[in-house]
């Protein structure tokens, strides 16, 4: 059925239109100007009178939400995480693995997923956050998970992936790492350097072998120094380097946030939640896999020695950070979270704005930042008026304390 979905304040890639946009399926076939919408339009109308229509939002690293978890061995777990992210206007995705002892069956089932089928936001491949990191910048990630850099085991991987492996975080100065990044590539996927302790030269050496992605810029990177500007130098200096940047102001400080959009264009920057399944769950310490997790009022969430653990805010939070308290025109943050992901997999022909031939994939967002409605290629999957509590019942279990 044919959809019109109209708004006075609609973000095409020409500019802000006042009209409609007309859905054929899972496309979008025009868009009007008020003065031009047809009288005797014959399908589903959707008026959203003066409330911003954006395009849908890409998130290529993202763990977990409301519950649900990108790492884990239950089909079931990622097959609710693609319902529950529309309700935050995602309407892409990569289900996001990190280093564990069963990394290899968690790309399988993901795979399984994908083929089997499944609702709501679209997963555009799998992201494997290593397990090849540099031991000195683990992150939240225990030590013991870290594996030495390894051709076939990487072989095992994409094996497990059925060629849905699009994305992975490697610390490309590991011994090994050459070996396994000629590999991805030649496999066509998106190589990003992070948990790494690389210096400029090591960096430097990466770009030009192919890696162009720095992942979740500024943590878990060797710092800049006066007399080497190491990893975090490098991915602020090379042009050719797109730059993943979690918005929450938790992870980088409005400041650093600052200094990066005066070194970079926003078509080099890409918006990232880095979620954790805690996101959008209510204040409290929780044990995840044995793990405590404390996910604070103000939002900022981290193990019980203070570390870093994933974000518990999505990307449109983010976008509201930038636009509200930094100033960013609303048409050059939906760059970051739409075109601009789209671009680094190679998909903006028909994702990541809203403009005809292009997939209908769109998000109507109240000043708030809030979710009202998110159409995934032309299906309504999330309307805030009708849609069910999409937080994980069992999330209750893992409960030690809420905060008041």
């Amino acid at each position: 059925m044919k959809k019109l979905i109209k708004s006075s304040r609609i973000y095409t890639e020409g500019g802000i239109l006042d009209g409609a946009i007309l859905v054929e399926g899972s496309k979008i076939a025009a868009l009007y100007k008020k003065d031009a919408i047809p009288a005797d339009f014959d399908g589903e109308v959707f008026d959203y009178g003066s409330e911003r229509v954006i395009p849908g939002i890409i998130d290529l690293h993202t763990h977990g939400f409301k519950g649900w978890s990108a790492q884990t061995t239950d089909k079931e777990q990622i097959r609710m995480m693609a319902k529950s992210l529309p309700s935050v206007g995602i309407t892409g995705f990569q289900p996001t693995s990190c280093a564990s002892d069963y990394h290899v069956e968690n790309v399988a089932i993901t795979a399984d997923v994908i083929d089997e089928g499944y609702e709501g936001a679209k997963i555009l491949g799998i992201h494997m956050e290593g397990p090849f990191y540099n031991v000195k910048r683990h992150g939240a990630t225990h030590p013991d998970d870290v594996k030495p850099c390894s051709l076939e085991l990487m072989k095992q991987f994409w094996e497990a992936g059925r060629g849905y492996v699009t994305y992975m975080t490697i610390a490309a100065e590991v011994p090994g790492a050459k070996e396994v990044i000629d590999f991805c590539l030649n496999k066509g996927m998106v190589l990003g350097i992070g948990h790494s302790d690389a210096t400029y030269a090591e960096a430097i050496e990466a770009f030009d072998n192919g890696v162009k992605v720095a992942i979740h810029s500024f943590n878990a990177m060797r710092p800049i120094h006066q007399r080497e500007v190491g990893l975090m130098g490098a991915v602020m200096l090379d042009k050719r380097v797109y730059n993943e940047l979690i918005p929450d102001f938790y992870h980088v400080c409005p400041e650093m946030i600052q200094i990066l959009f005066r070194m970079k264009p926003y078509n080099k920057i890409l918006l990232v939640s880095d979620c954790s399944a805690m996101s959008a769950l209510k204040p409290g310490i929780y044990n995840i896999d044995g793990k405590i997790n404390i996910n604070e009022k103000s939002g900022f969430m981290h193990l019980e020695d203070g570390t870093i653990n994933s974000s518990s805010k999505y990307i449109l939070y983010g976008i509201g950070n930038l636009v509200e308290k930094l100033g960013i025109p609303l048409e050059d943050v939906i760059l970051m979270s739409s075109r601009t992901p789209a671009e680094v997999l190679g998909i903006q022909k028909f994702k990541g704005g809203i403009h005809p031939t292009k997939d209908a994939d769109i998000a109507v967002i109240d000043d708030n930042y809030d979710c009202i409605a998110t159409f995934v290629e032309g299906s309504l999957e999330y309307d805030r008026e009708t849609a069910p509590d999409l937080v994980n019942p069992e999330v209750d279990k893992l409960v030690v304390e809420l905060f008041d």
